[in-house]
């Protein structure tokens, strides 16, 4: 299996996980991340979350601004996710290991995204997708139960081992091909 669903508590490591791998990683390498900005919140105590390219510096623009959050409400912007976030996740190189940090709420009505979502879950290509911990909400549910991942629930205690056997298996798998 090389597709991998991680789920974790906040502040565990899910990035640091993939951050890890993208330097073991230099080439075949697509997806994205997504980056909360604290210290740009708005009067409101809202802060903006930007799509990133991996292995790319963020832009801070509207055309990477994929919503607003806090103070419990959110805003979203569904044409970045629709439109960068499938770009961003779409490979002709069966190679490439798709990374997807984070997916979470702010999807739920990203129709064109989600669907891309689950057809990279179904492709050749490995890919490593960071799961927020909502399981309120539908799709996420649904990538959990995919039957092509293998999901993870990393904690603390184990997440250096998770990072060593998702580190071996894309290692061996890409090798492979």
């Amino acid at each position: 299996m090389n597709k991998f669903v991680v789920m974790a508590d906040k502040e565990v490591g899910k990035t640091t996980l993939v951050n890890k791998i993208l330097n073991q990683r230099k080439t075949n390498i697509c997806g994205f991340f997504t980056k909360r900005y604290i210290d740009l919140a708005n009067d409101e105590g809202q802060y903006p979350i930007y799509m990133c390219e991996v292995n790319s510096d963020p832009i801070l623009d509207d055309k990477h601004l994929v919503g607003m959050c806090g103070n419990g409400r959110h805003y979203t912007n569904d044409d970045v996710f629709n439109e960068l976030g499938v770009k961003l996740i779409t490979t002709n190189n069966i190679n490439d290991l798709i990374i997807m940090d984070e997916i979470g709420f702010l999807e739920m009505n990203a129709e064109e995204f989600k669907k891309k979502v689950i057809e990279v879950l179904s492709s050749k290509n490995p890919v490593l997708l960071m799961l927020k911990q909502r399981l309120d909400i539908e799709f996420l549910t649904n990538i959990k139960e995919n039957e092509n991942v293998e999901f993870i629930r990393m904690n603390k205690d184990n997440r250096d081992e998770i990072y060593e056997y998702i580190d071996q298996v894309i290692a061996a798998e890409t090798e492979a091909l």
